[in-house]
């Protein structure tokens, strides 16, 4: 016959496992959603460089405020680890911004509550620190935005060109950094 003790052995095996196995699958879905999300900015991206260009041959605003919403993504993004590595991270603000950027709202707790252990993780270091280079890109992305709509209101051809050209320039770095 057993004893008590081998009888308290199995339940405690069973649930530790239980709880291994369901903190396993989190780790992984969330690890998956940070995919998602790196696919989110890069369409951000690309379609705000898509609706720059489209915006200098058109002249439409429409193309111009497709530009400004696309941006939205990579910004958000980036509102999200800022607040994550902050001194007194506000794991809820991260989650928002991250919905903000397009994420799914049932993955962005997790996103956020996980962020600090992921930043451990040699391969999702070099990720944060390729999206934090790409934040700068991606700021000059709007400033050639608000360049191209100065020389778009001017009917300045030149400095449409221009920026035209420094928006494909920037698209390749960003490009790179992907």
């Amino acid at each position: 016959m057993p004893s008590r003790a081998g009888t308290r052995v199995l339940p405690v095996a069973v649930v530790t496992l239980v709880a291994l196995t369901y903190a396993a699958v989190v780790v992984q879905h969330t690890a998956g959603a940070y995919v998602r999300g790196e696919s989110l900015w890069a369409k951000g991206q690309k379609g705000a460089v898509i609706a720059l260009a489209r915006y200098a041959e058109t002249r439409r605003p429409a193309d111009l405020a497709e530009a400004h919403r696309s941006l939205r993504v990579p910004l958000a993004d980036r509102r999200a680890r800022e607040e994550l590595q902050g001194a007194a991270p506000d794991y809820a603000a991260a989650a928002r911004h991250f919905v903000a950027g397009g994420n799914a709202a049932s993955d962005a707790h997790n996103m956020a509550r996980l962020f600090p252990v992921f930043r451990r993780v040699p391969a999702a270091q070099r990720a944060i620190e390729a999206w934090t280079a790409a934040d700068v890109l991606v700021d000059s992305l709007g400033m050639a935005a608000a360049e191209l709509e100065r020389a778009v209101a001017a009917h300045d051809e030149e400095g449409i060109a221009a920026m035209l050209d420094r928006t494909y320039a920037l698209d390749r770095r960003l490009t790179l950094l992907e």
